[in-house]
């Protein structure tokens, strides 16, 4: 082999070392781009800019709400996060308070207190906001709707007991922009949706123990979770029939993943994903837009990212998930 074969050879080498080495780099930038910004706790991303990988981007646990020294959540039924305020709003159930909390989970005042008398609270479960900025906090132990300041002050009662609607166990909440208030009757079997004044819009059965509903206001959809029968209803607002015009559900011909087992709160995404709490399973399931589940997270136990008995769950504008974690009396922040 003569001098020239042999720096030709050498050239090309060097030629491809250079190639692999840049390569390198490159994978090493994304590698750190998406640890860095996407994964970051401290750096909240909008949902929208989250690239969604077929559905099947997993959330990572970010850490726990216990509550403060001297407030303890003890079985919490419901959490709802006011993205105006970016404030966390927890159902401390078997405390009988509303605890609030900074977004990054510093406990910032309670309300509330065991009693009958306007202001007092037995058994809180579903929290919503009014377009005005105000709190609503339904009473399973009291059977009305309580109206509430962002800072706990009593403002009036929305549905007392006895009412018209014969609803008797007022479980979660939700509101619209338009300032209907939708209300999951779980002793009733309905979902109850009145206006801010306390009058009738609609009431939609079916759903016999309804313990989540979402509604989604591009689609004109309400989601139900019928917690007795394992599925999500989903009903048209723009329709007349007051019939499902979806049924959500999990069953055993899809290989590999978790089946429903007792289903409790559900929330939307401003992707339109649904996050269902699946209870006994300890974990929680993702579907898309079109109702196809994409993924679950979670598993069921005590240790960090693990849940016992999950009940209410909601999800913020910047894509945290927050879940009250009954059976471990904490609330779980997750994020992308």
């Amino acid at each position: 082999m003569d001098n020239k074969e042999k720096n030709g050879r050498t050239l090309k080498l060097k030629t491809l070392l250079k190639i692999l080495g840049g390569l390198a780099v490159l994978a090493t930038a994304i590698i750190y781009f998406i640890y860095g910004y996407l994964y970051n706790p401290e750096k909240p991303v909008s949902v929208s800019t989250v690239p969604v990988l077929n559905n099947f981007v997993r959330p990572r646990f970010l850490f726990n709400i216990y509550g403060a020294a001297g407030v303890q959540l003890v079985k919490p039924m419901a959490v709802f996060f006011d993205n105006e305020n970016e404030r966390i709003y927890v159902s401390n159930t078997e405390s009988h308070t509303i605890e609030v909390f900074k977004y990054q989970g510093e406990h910032l005042l309670s309300f509330g207190g065991f009693g009958s008398e306007p202001g007092k609270l037995s058994f809180p479960y579903g929290i919503a906001r009014t377009r005005s900025g105000d709190i609503l906090v339904a009473e399973a132990g009291n059977g009305r709707i309580q109206r509430f300041s962002a800072e706990g002050e009593y403002l009036g009662t929305v549905l007392k007991q006895p009412n018209e609607f014969k609803v008797e166990k007022p479980g979660p909440l939700c509101t619209d922009s338009e300032g209907n208030i939708y209300i999951g009757d779980i002793s009733g079997g309905k979902v109850l949706v009145i206006d801010e004044q306390g009058k009738l819009v609609n009431i939609y059965y079916q759903a016999q123990y309804p313990h989540g509903i979402a509604v989604d206001e591009k689609n004109k959809l309400l989601y139900t979770a019928d917690s007795d029968a394992s599925k999500i209803l989903v009903y048209s607002l723009n329709s007349d029939t007051r019939d499902p015009v979806r049924v959500i559900e999990r069953t055993p011909s899809e290989s590999g993943q978790v089946n429903f087992g007792i289903i409790r709160g559900i929330a939307l995404d401003n992707q339109g994903r649904l996050y269902v709490a699946n209870s006994l399973a300890g974990s929680v399931i993702v579907f898309d837009n079109k109702g196809i589940s994409s993924f679950d997270f979670g598993s069921p136990g005590n240790d960090d990212g693990a849940m016992l008995y999950p009940n209410g769950i909601d999800v913020d504008d910047n894509g945290r998930i927050y879940i009250a974690d009954w059976g471990n009396n904490r609330v779980g922040v997750w994020g992308y």
